[in-house]
C-alpha cells in the first residue's frame, strides 16, 4: 500500500507537471529519477526528480515525497506485580477469585492507556495458575501489545504468601501428681481439670 500510495503520487504529479508546462519550443517533462518508496514501519523521504527540456533549456525540477512512522507503543499503566497473604482467604476459590480480578484490572488498565503505534491492541498471552492456598507461591501472567509495526511482551507476577509455619512456644508438657497429696476424688478431677486449663491457655498463648 505504500508502494501503491507513492506510485499514485509520482503519476499524479507528473501528470499535472506536464501538462501545465508552457513556452519554449514543445517542452516535455519526464522523470529523471526516484527514490525507492520509504519502508513502512521506519518511514521517511523518497525524492523524485523530473527533467524539463525543450530545444534550448534544459533544468531539473524535484519534490519530496514522505512517509511519517508511527510514534512507538508506549502503555501508560503497565502490568505491575502484586502480592497477597494466604490468611485472608478462606479457601481456594477465593483465591482462584483474586487472583482472576488481579488480571482482568490489570489487563482491563494497561490495554486503555496504550497510546501510540498503528492503533495498537493489548491481549493476554499466557497466564500461569493460581498459586495453591496454604503453598503459596508466584503466578506469572505475560500480556503481548501489537499494532502494524511492532508486537513485544510485558508480564507481571501475582505472588501468594504463605502462611508461617505453626509453632507453640509453650507446648504442652507432661505433669505428675501423688494421690496421697488428695483428699478426695474430687479434689484430683478438679487439679486435672486445672492442669488442662493452665496448659491449655500458656500453650494456645505462645
Amino acid at each position: 500500500e505504500v508502494n501503491a500510495a507513492y506510485a499514485k503520487w509520482i503519476m499524479d504529479t507528473t501528470t499535472a507537471a506536464v501538462a501545465s508546462i508552457t513556452g519554449g519550443c514543445a517542452p516535455k517533462g519526464s522523470i529523471k529519477s526516484q527514490d525507492a518508496a520509504p519502508a513502512l514501519c521506519a518511514g521517511g523521504e523518497a525524492k523524485v526528480v523530473w527533467t524539463i527540456t525543450d530545444l534550448c533549456e534544459t533544468f531539473d525540477v524535484e519534490a519530496t515525497w514522505k512517509l511519517n512512522a508511527p510514534a512507538k507503543i508506549a502503555v501508560g499503566t503497565p502490568p505491575s506485580d502484586a502480592m497477597a497473604d494466604s490468611c485472608t482467604f478462606a479457601n481456594q476459590g477465593e483465591v482462584d477469585a483474586a487472583y482472576a480480578k488481579w488480571i482482568m484490572d490489570t489487563t482491563t488498565a494497561a490495554v486503555a492507556s496504550i497510546t501510540g503505534g498503528c492503533t495498537p491492541k493489548g491481549s493476554i498471552k499466557s497466564q500461569d495458575a493460581a498459586p495453591a492456598l496454604c503453598a503459596g507461591g508466584e503466578a506469572k501472567v505475560v500480556w503481548t501489545i501489537t499494532d502494524l509495526c511492532e508486537t513485544f511482551d510485558v508480564e507481571a507476577t501475582w505472588k501468594l504468601n504463605a502462611p508461617a509455619k505453626i509453632a507453640v512456644g509453650t507446648p504442652p508438657s507432661d505433669a505428675m501428681a501423688d494421690s496421697c497429696t488428695f483428699a478426695n476424688q474430687g479434689e484430683v478431677d478438679a487439679a486435672y481439670a486445672k492442669w488442662i486449663m493452665d496448659t491449655t491457655t500458656a500453650a494456645v498463648a505462645s
